[in-house]
């Protein structure tokens, strides 16, 4: 026979509120980004709308959860207290993941294109048709100076004094062998590789993200080294939609930078 629910009234509500408020957060974060990813959503829509509701909706779940599970032993004790449990633990996920994004997003420079190389950077050739069949909010062509809001940036400088790390690789081969550790190593990071193009030294890729589906396009450029001595390969990832990318194209660089070094 299952024990007499004797929680307060006030904890009560705040249980069933977050049980409500986790599966409405979980049906909207679940339309959001798979809806944008398969365009069936604007972007707009699928993040101002589905996604930002479902966010405030987890929230609640988080908040009035953890205040009954805490303040009430009632409602700890009580027959199906796994339900609420669930309703926190979801919540407390949402927010968490999403404080860890904003995180990201507030230290990332206004940048979402960097390169190796931003006195020549690599170019796009295959990116830029597929930029515009996809109508991405950025160019496929470096832009040095642009203002975000009332906020002027320079993005070589504020790339060097955000990632300085973000160098080219040096490869004690020629060219040519160069040039298929390079594939290699960007076959190996899961990227869709558009083009592999060895009399210019060019490979283009595209990632796209788990959540939302957005797309950065990366070029690597393998050339000769000034000297004769080896090889240079540059990189140079660029985000189609934001000014912010999080600063995921520079650890994307640095993650192919690491699969490189090992082949010198």
């Amino acid at each position: 026979m299952n024990a007499p629910n004797t929680e307060p009234g006030w904890a009560q509500r705040c249980l069933v509120s977050a049980r409500y408020g986790a599966v409405v957060a979980l049906v909207l974060l679940v339309i959001a980004g798979p809806g944008y990813r398969w365009r069936l959503l604007p972007l707009p829509v699928a993040l101002q709308g589905f996604f930002l509701c479902g966010v405030l909706a987890a929230a609640v779940a988080f908040l009035l959860g953890g205040a009954a599970l805490l303040l009430s032993g009632a409602a700890r004790r009580q027959p199906q207290a796994s339900r609420n449990w669930m309703a926190f633990g979801f919540g407390a996920a949402v927010v968490l993941a999403c404080g860890y994004w904003y995180a990201q997003l507030r230290a990332a420079p206004l940048l979402h294109d960097v390169s190796t190389d931003t006195t020549q950077p690599p170019v796009f050739v295959e990116a830029v048709g597929l930029r515009a069949a996809d109508h991405a909010e950025n160019t496929a062509d470096y832009v040095r100076d642009y203002t975000v809001g009332t906020t002027a940036v320079n993005a070589p400088q504020a790339q060097k004094d955000a990632y300085p790390d973000v160098r080219p690789v040096m490869l004690k081969m020629k060219p040519d062998k160069a040039f298929a550790v390079a594939d290699k190593a960007a076959r190996s990071m899961g990227w869709n590789i558009v083009a592999v193009v060895p009399s210019e030294g060019r490979i283009e890729a595209t990632a796209t993200s788990l959540y939302f589906g957005f797309k950065d396009d990366i070029a690597i450029r393998v050339r000769s080294e000034l000297n004769g001595r080896g090889s240079i390969v540059d990189m140079r990832s660029s985000s189609r939609a934001g000014a912010n990318d999080f600063g995921r194209n520079a650890r994307r660089i640095r993650a192919y930078a690491e699969r490189l070094r090992p082949m010198k």
